[in-house]
């Protein structure tokens, strides 16, 4: 019997940017949101020092997330402000650059890859807020044999997330929970909802329902999502060093057990878009520790970059130097 590898797909910015340019990876968003933040109250924030010279957004996020010791309490009160104010400025921003991509049709690879993950049922780590998947999966139901429910949609990260409607008592029905491949959104989604670092780590995550869809001409605006549930905030977690934010939530801290459970079994690591990036110490450390050899017998990971960047290669080699790093998909288009 021939071995069929088991393959865990990791998803970056740049696979959403590839899928269509009016996607931003996080760096294109460094000089809106200094506007953003100029224009606003948080203007004597250290943005130029924070982002540097190649825009690191995630150190500023860094910065304002977490109390640094030199600053007084008011004044690292003003940085989570500003930290809040940033995460909403965000998820409208990439909802927005989200429905400008979804007036075409989903790519013909996009397309394959939902039926191939599907066939699969493959694991996929993303680290996108963007429904751009869940919307490609949607358009496919009825030829992968899934009816329409009240459901709206099936929940791929396989966490049954309840609807916003269950909060009013107008129905308890989640999302399916039927076989197909598992999406685990790491830093949440857009179509998510939840109670923010003041809830317990007990609070539900809600789903909104709203992912979008190829080829609509129009959606909702993000402020309606919103006002759809009143005391909750969008659940985007700040791409930042420490992850802290991922254990405040049973329900996120469980998407992460369940990557590194995920990638402790694979054979093969897809990285799309996905660069390990220096400032991401707790993936880098996930990838190491949970992608290890399980004996001295076994065979090393294998470690596949997707990317146009040849020099991703090298950054892969250097953050899993126990991997084998395979070049079939990088430095071409």
């Amino acid at each position: 019997m021939v071995h069929e590898p088991r393959d865990v797909f990791i998803l970056g910015s740049g696979f959403s940017r590839a899928l269509s340019p009016a996607m931003p990876c996080v760096r294109d968003l460094a000089g809106p949101l200094v506007d953003y933040l100029d224009a606003s109250q948080h203007g004597n924030l250290p943005v130029a020092e924070m982002l540097g010279t190649d825009g690191d957004v995630e150190a500023l996020l860094g910065y304002l997330s977490e109390p640094q010791p030199w600053l007084s309490d008011a004044v690292a009160l003003r940085g989570r402000a500003a930290l809040v104010d940033t995460i909403l400025w965000l998820a409208e921003k990439i909802w927005n650059c989200q429905r400008e991509a979804m007036r075409d049709d989903a790519p013909d690879e996009l397309i394959r890859l939902v039926r191939r993950w599907h066939g699969d049922r493959a694991t996929l780590i993303s680290f996108n807020y963007d429904t751009l998947v869940e919307a490609a999966f949607n358009s496919l139901r009825e030829e992968l044999g899934f009816e329409r429910s009240f459901a709206g949609h099936l929940c791929l990260s396989t966490l049954n997330l309840p609807t916003l409607s269950a909060r009013e008592g107008l129905a308890v029905l989640a999302g399916e929970n039927r076989e197909t491949f598992r999406l685990l959104k790491l830093h949440g989604s857009l179509n998510w909802l939840y109670s923010g670092d003041r809830g317990s780590y007990g609070d539900p995550l809600f789903d909104t329902r709203d992912v979008g869809a190829w080829g609509s001409q129009g959606s909702v605006d993000y402020p309606e999502i919103r006002a759809c549930g009143p005391g909750l905030e969008p659940a985007l977690l700040a791409p930042v060093p420490t992850k802290l934010g991922m254990m405040a939530n049973g329900m996120l801290r469980e998407l992460w057990i369940r990557a590194g459970e995920a990638i402790a079994q694979a054979d093969r690591i897809i990285l799309i878009g996905y660069s390990i990036p220096q400032s991401d110490r707790v993936v880098r450390t996930m990838l190491r520790v949970m992608g290890k050899p399980r004996a001295s017998d076994c065979p090393k990971m294998i470690v596949l970059p997707v990317d146009r960047n040849e020099g991703v290669a090298d950054i892969v080699r250097q953050a899993l130097p126990d991997a084998e790093v395979e070049l079939t998909f990088c430095g071409g288009d």
